[in-house]
């Protein structure tokens, strides 16, 4: 009962080691910087969460320990890390295994935060990146016993762009399973895109749509979101980040394709960084 009381509480607990500016490693409890998104700080993203499609891939954080560089001026930044894989949304058993990751990102045009806000002005910026996530683990009956192995491996693609003020990212997400006890492999996949766009007095529009499949071979589970909203900051031309202070009013549709499910609603929040 507290386990997970405590993973919802701390997103983020670490120790960093870096011995110089172009390497550092850390050790705690993270997210797993498998796809653009999960590299953005929740105080940093564009809509209140992350995607759905993002989240049914990985979702929170997890123990483990990262590596990580940039050369070139931030224009190449990579990582690779182990981790115990509580975030990979597999834990209808015990298990035992140890999850890892590599992710690669190319910035040609120069160095390209992962803050999705985006840059009130400013030229061009690209970015494109990588992500894979490799899990074998074994899972347990209640009495402690191996019943299957399994190897879990994911993967993704990432595309932005930032121009004046108008910030752009769609990512395509895959997965493929294998496991000894019936030898069939399944495999998933999603996608989603995303736009926002700085208007003057501090407006910001935003629209992003996108789809996931948890199991094409079997069970598909399709389901599809829709989110639209408006960000607002009032601080914008008077603090020392745009979005130091933060108005969002957010709607979303997610439509569970298969189960013939509906749903939709509505939400505002009120940010403040410091």
């Amino acid at each position: 009962t507290y386990a997970p009381v405590f993973q919802n509480m701390v997103v983020e607990s670490i120790v960093t080691y870096k011995p110089v500016d172009a390497f550092q490693v850390k050790i705690g409890r993270m997210r797993i910087p498998f796809t653009t998104q999960a590299q953005s700080a929740n105080t940093a993203l564009m809509f209140p969460e992350r995607s759905g499609p993002n989240e049914t891939f990985l979702s929170g954080s997890d123990m483990g320990a990262l590596a990580q560089t940039t050369l070139f001026k931030g224009r190449l930044k990579a990582s690779t890390g182990v981790f115990n894989g509580t975030s990979t949304n597999v834990f209808e058993s015990n298990r035992q295994g140890v999850l890892f990751t590599g992710r690669i990102d190319l910035n040609p045009l120069g160095d390209f935060g992962f803050s999705e806000t985006g840059k009130w002005s400013g030229p061009l910026l690209l970015g494109l990146g990588a992500g894979i996530i490799h899990n074998p683990y074994t899972a347990h009956d209640a009495a402690g016993y191996p019943t299957v192995s399994v190897t879990d491996t994911r993967a993704s693609l990432s595309a932005r762009a930032s121009f004046y003020g108008l910030y752009l990212v769609g990512e395509y997400l895959n997965r493929e399973k294998l496991d000894s006890m019936s030898g069939r492999p399944t495999w998933g996949s999603g996608w989603y895109g995303q736009a926002g766009w700085h208007l003057p007095k501090g407006l910001e529009p935003m629209f992003r749509m996108g789809e996931s499949s948890i199991d094409q071979s079997f069970d598909p589970q399709r389901t599809k979101w829709i989110d639209a909203g408006l960000n607002f900051y009032p601080a914008a031309k008077r603090a020392k980040r745009a979005d130091q202070v933060k108005i969002t009013a957010h709607y979303l549709s997610e439509n569970r394709v298969d189960e013939g499910e509906r749903a939709q609603g509505v939400s505002t929040q009120v940010q403040v960084s410091w």
